[in-house]
């Protein structure tokens, strides 16, 4: 079954007569279409793109079996025409994307008996579980920064900048085939590692401190997600027994993934573990998410998720634990995991330990 196929099927759940698709990883992952612009219109029979004149070649070649709508002015009132020309009863739309101005413009454009029907999660759960090619894209994607991670110890050195480590990151990515990085390199040294989503500045990297480097590749659309610590020097007892506590809380994490079991339990895990060694406070966000043509998709590793969601064959997810202390630094460790019904695939190939920047400089 392909994925418009998929999709009507939660259509008729929802008695749809037509769903517009505005979130552009969404428009790709059912159509193909990379184009920047462009709208997907699905009726039971039938599945429409609407694109400018700019993409109208592109969308031919990427888009077989989807008939294109010439955008003639407005992509909006584009959208509004054809869906009068369908005369849907109940349009599905996705609410956590379509702007409020867009919303008002298409409800404003149909008839006033027209049912508008909030529908944001449908392709977002499909995406959810991923094909045997997508698998093929992020591990590949993983791959290639696998092997920059490796080069790390030698791109990491005191005087240089966080900014110029970061760069660097980027440009050989892009050297080793990805289309490029799967979000803002993180490179966060010292204190500025208690930031979790640390940008880079010109803070330059000092001897005997942490690094932590956060970055993934993009290959063929599809992303990988990956985080390492480093110390440059010879580690503290802090560092390696805050190191050891997070290194822990990853196994425990990983080891908590299984098809069929509550989506929620990996992260309970961490947590209690985290609780148990009195550090808890330290950890602040959640234990991972899932990955594909977005960085960050679903399913979702939090505490906060209901107990009948649950994983599934064919998830990939992240796994990353960290804790942060304000003035000394933070350490993350993060893996990215493919669950199987056979078990757990662990995609990451970037080894550990509290001494892997000094193996570096040795090696």
């Amino acid at each position: 079954m392909n994925r418009a196929e998929q999709l009507r099927r939660e259509m008729a759940a929802d008695q749809l007569d037509a769903f517009v698709i505005t979130t552009p990883a969404n428009r790709r992952y059912l159509s193909g279409f990379t184009g920047s612009s462009g709208v997907l219109i699905i009726t039971p029979q039938q599945a429409f793109l609407v694109t400018d004149f700019r993409y109208v070649e592109q969308a031919n070649r990427e888009s077989p079996g989807w008939a294109l709508y010439k955008q003639e002015k407005g992509l909006d009132d584009s959208v509004a025409d054809l869906l009068n020309k369908l005369a849907p009863a109940r349009v599905g739309f996705e609410a956590d994307h379509l702007t409020v101005a867009s919303y008002a413009k298409l409800r404003g454009a149909m008839p006033h008996d027209t049912v508008w029907v909030s529908t944001e999660g449908a392709v977002r759960d499909l995406r959810a579980v991923k094909g045997a090619e997508e698998i093929d894209h992020i591990r590949a994607a993983q791959q290639i920064a696998d092997r920059l991670f490796e080069a790390l110890p030698t791109l990491i050195q005191p005087g240089r900048t966080e900014r110029a480590v970061a760069w660097e990151i980027e440009q050989r990515l892009r050297h080793e085939g990805a289309d490029g990085p799967s979000f803002p390199v993180i490179v966060a040294s010292g204190p500025n590692s208690a930031l979790p989503h640390h940008r880079p500045t010109e803070r330059e990297i000092q001897p005997n401190e942490i690094v932590l480097t956060d970055f993934g590749a993009t290959y063929n659309g599809y992303q990988s997600d990956c985080t390492r610590t480093w110390f440059t020097g010879e580690p503290t007892d802090d560092y390696r027994r805050r190191y050891a506590w997070v290194y822990e809380a990853l196994h425990m994490g990983q080891a908590a993934l299984a098809v069929g079991a509550p989506l929620r339990e990996a992260d309970q895990a961490v947590r209690d573990h985290f609780d148990a060694v009195g550090q808890l406070a330290h950890f602040g966000h959640s234990l991972g998410h899932g990955v594909g043509l977005e960085v960050h998709e679903m399913p979702s590793l939090s505490f906060r998720m209901p107990e009948e969601k649950r994983f599934a064959a064919d998830n990939v997810v992240t796994v990353e634990p960290g804790l942060y202390y304000l003035g000394w630094g933070g350490i993350r460790l993060e893996n990215l995991v493919h669950l199987t019904d056979h078990g757990v695939e662990i995609l990451s190939g970037t080894p550990f330990g509290p001494d892997l920047w000094r193996e570096g400089q040795r090696g």
